[in-house]
């Protein structure tokens, strides 16, 4: 159950890093 719950965490997590990474990368380019 433990897993279950890392994995409900770090999936939104990681969404989150994707968001700011590809916003970070338009940033770059304007």
């Amino acid at each position: 159950m433990d897993s279950k719950n890392t994995l409900k965490v770090s999936r939104p997590v990681s969404d989150d890093f994707k968001s700011i990474f590809c916003e970070f990368e338009s940033a770059k380019y304007v």
